[in-house]
This record gives structure tokens, C-alpha cells and sequence, in this order.
């Protein structure tokens, strides 16, 4: 049933694809020890070595009420996540889903956990009894929920990072879906992740070392800017050296990507033309259930972004989210103001950390 009008509540995916691409320029140090052949290994070594990782991630989210420009604006999203990995002895595969709501807050499935992979593969999401996942972010995918009878539909996203270090891979894209529930369409924002690291599989090795000090926040800028801005903040040690970007480069980044003023929030029917505008952040603290501030600085923006920008939020609902292959995490829903040299705007959307 549908409540005030709207759909009734969706999930938020998290999906990562492994394909070989070129990185962009700048400086890394190889990390020394056990993790440094996440880095060094070839594709010849790898077939005999046998072990890989992939987890795909889709975020998405869409107004329930209301203008976003209105900061007590309610929205709806949800996270999927699809996790693989591969051993000498096998293949395995995990499923977590969280929906969030702004009146009810989060909630996750109680179906999915460890499930057998099927697919002898970690190249290609593993679908289940539940999910279905087929295309690519880059030529238009479906996304299926079969039990619940929705699905989401997206055109080519438009790709706004792209690393690789030796086979090892991070992808991030952008863009506007369609989520379709029994019948009824709703426009949906969508920011898509690809990780895939060869030679580990965090199934079977410490799983807390190689996710600590992360964080994605995935936040809509509202009062009239129309676009979304993504923060990603790498601060974990053994994955850092895929994240550096240039001398000097903290692994943290932020995208602002502006949607036309016609584009009406970009069904999959009229997918927008995303511009991004690269540039870096700092946070402090990072710590999901309190509020926090953070800075960054846009490079290329218009003359309302450009420069340092200030943004000071606070979380409203938070819970703890917990996967077998990617440990435990928490996510937070946040609201607050993006202060800019020209203008302030309201931001509002969803965080997503792992302990330092």
C-alpha cells in the first residue's frame, strides 16, 4: 500500500564489478607486509593463486514530500550489497539489504546472509533467490527484488572516478534510475561503487583491517542547486595506495554532481547530463550518531561552489550494519547546511562508516 500517496519503502544498493581500466596519474607507496600483493600480483599469477574479492554497491534515493530544498524534507533509500570472493577451495557469495525511511528509519531484510555462489566467479554479481542483477553501469542495468516485486531500472550512469592499481580496481558512477514498484515509477538518484581487489578475500582474512577507517556519504544539495554531492573518505591503510590520487593527496575526495534545472529528478526515460566537479575533503569526527563538520574544496565549480566549502551535519537515525565479508559498520541518516563563499544550501541523505 502506498502512504500519504508515495511508494512504500525501497531499498538502497551497494554493488561492485570488476573490470581492468586504466588508473588515474599520481603517486602511491606500496603497502609492505601480507597485503602488498593485492597490488603486485599479475593476471598469470593470479589464475594459479585463486583467491579475489568483488562487492558491488547502489545507493539510491528519492523525496517522499515536499521540496528538497526543504530541510525536514522527508526521502526514502536503501543499501544492497553484494559481496563475492574466491579460494583455492570455492566460491562464496553474501547478500545485505538496508531500507531507510524518514519515519520510520532503518530497517534490513531478514532474508540473505552467506550464500552459495553458483557462478564459479567473482567477475559478475551473484544472484540469489531474492536479487537479480543483470547489464553494467555503464551500458544501463536492472536490478530485481524478486520477492518484494520491485526493481530498478537505470541508462548508462555517468562514471565520475576511475582507479586501478596493478588488477586492482575502484569504479564510482552517477546518474538517474527508475524504481518500479507493482505498476507504479519513481524517478531515483543513483551513485553506483566497483571495487575489486585480487589476491585477498575478505570472507576468510581479517576482514576489520581491510574496511576500517572508510566512510561514503551520499548527500542531495538542496535549496535550488540540484545536484548531489558524494564525499568518499579512504583512510584505511592497506587500500590507501589505490585511492591516492597526486602528491600530497589524503585518499579523500567529493563529486558535486549538478542535475539541469529540467530534469526533474531523471527518470530512466530522460537520464540528465551529471557534471562533475572533482575535489577533496577532510572530516572530523567521524563518528555516525552525533553531529560532525567537515571541509572541502571544488575544483572548476561555478562561481556559487568554487573555493572552500564548510558543511556542518547531524545524524537523525542511525543503526549498526553488520556483514560477514565487510564487518561491522554503521550508517547513519544526516541532515545539514553546505556553506559555500556565495550561498548556502541544505544538504540531507545518508553516511556510511567503519570504525577507525
Amino acid at each position: 500500500m502506498t502512504r500519504n500517496g508515495v511508494l512504500p519503502r525501497v531499498f538502497l544498493c551497494i554493488l561492485t564489478i570488476a573490470l581492468p581500466a586504466c588508473r588515474e596519474d599520481g603517486d602511491t607507496a606500496p603497502i609492505a607486509g601480507e597485503w602488498d600483493r593485492i597490488f603486485t600480483i599479475t593476471a598469470p599469477e593470479l589464475m594459479q593463486y585463486g583467491r579475489a574479492f568483488a562487492v558491488d554497491t547502489i545507493y539510491y534515493r528519492y523525496d517522499l514530500e515536499g521540496e528538497a530544498a526543504d530541510p525536514e524534507a522527508a526521502f526514502r533509500a536503501g543499501l544492497l550489497e553484494f559481496s563475492r570472493g574466491q579460494t583455492p577451495d570455492g566460491f562464496q557469495a553474501e547478500q545485505r539489504a538496508l531500507f531507510y525511511d524518514s519515519y520510520a528509519g532503518f530497517s534490513q531484510i531478514k532474508d540473505g546472509g552467506v550464500y552459495p555462489n553458483r557462478q564459479t566467479s567473482v567477475r559478475v554479481p551473484a544472484g540469489s533467490s531474492r536479487f537479480r542483477f543483470s547489464g553494467d553501469p555503464e551500458k544501463g542495468f536492472l536490478l530485481q527484488d524478486l520477492r518484494d516485486e520491485q526493481s530498478i531500472v537505470a541508462r548508462p550512469l555517468a562514471k565520475v572516478r576511475d582507479l586501478q592499481m596493478g588488477l586492482a580496481r575502484f569504479e564510482l558512477y552517477v546518474g538517474a534510475a527508475e524504481l518500479r514498484v507493482r505498476g507504479q515509477r519513481q524517478p531515483v538518484v543513483v551513485e553506483f561503487e566497483r571495487l575489486f581487489l585480487p589476491a585477498a578475500n575478505s570472507f576468510d582474512e581479517d576482514a576489520v583491517r581491510l574496511w576500517q577507517s572508510r566512510a561514503r556519504l551520499f548527500l542531495t544539495v538542496a535549496s535550488g542547486a540540484g545536484g548531489d554531492l558524494v564525499l568518499v573518505r579512504e583512510k584505511n591503510e592497506v587500500l590507501r595506495p589505490l585511492f591516492i590520487t597526486g602528491s600530497g593527496a589524503t585518499g579523500d575526495f567529493a563529486y558535486l554532481m549538478r542535475r539541469p534545472a529540467d530534469s526533474a529528478g531523471g527518470a530512466a526515460s530522460t537520464q540528465p547530463e551529471y557534471n562533475a566537479y572533482p575535489g577533496r575533503f577532510e572530516i572530523q569526527p567521524m563518528e555516525a550518531g552525533a553531529g560532525f563538520t567537515g571541509t572541502f574544496e571544488l575544483t572548476g565549480a561555478d562561481a556559487n561552489t568554487a573555493g572552500a566549502c564548510e558543511y556542518e551535519l547531524t545524524a537523525v537515525h542511525t543503526t549498526e550494519f553488520y556483514t560477514i565479508a565487510r564487518a561491522q559498520s554503521r550508517v547513519a541518516s544526516v541532515r545539514g547546511k553546505l556553506v559555500c563563499p556565495q550561498r548556502t544550501y541544505e544538504l540531507q541523505g545518508l553516511m556510511r562508516a567503519w570504525p577507525e
